[in-house]
């Protein structure tokens, strides 16, 4: 059950952060690239949930796939946001790291 719990929290949290709106003023942060962390993380929790949920690979597959969709949305819908190469890549590695993880605690 907690499983299923986190991967709901996992996903909500994913597609809240990729899909409101941004900021009209340039963000400020001390530390570089931050958004690429964040990208990495939005994506890795749901990859470990899903793994550790599905057992099959497909639903992690179908995450990979959400990765540059999502940046290409963002890009042509979502305001005062804008599609990212980098965070694409960033998404991947989420993913490709939390399926690994979770495929090493089933094994």
């Amino acid at each position: 059950m907690w499983r299923w719990i986190a991967l709901v929290a996992a996903l909500s949290a994913q597609l809240l952060g990729l899909y409101l709106p941004g900021s009209p003023q340039p963000s400020r942060t001390l530390i570089p690239h931050l958004d690429k962390l964040v990208h990495f993380a939005m994506f890795l929790a749901p990859a470990i949930a899903m793994r550790l949920l599905a057992r099959a690979w497909w639903p992690v597959v179908l995450l990979g796939l959400h990765a540059p969709i999502s940046e290409f949305i963002q890009l042509r819908w979502v305001a005062f946001r804008s599609g990212d190469v980098w965070d694409v890549v960033a998404d991947l590695l989420g993913v490709a790291v939390g399926a690994g993880l979770a495929h090493r605690r089933i094994s």
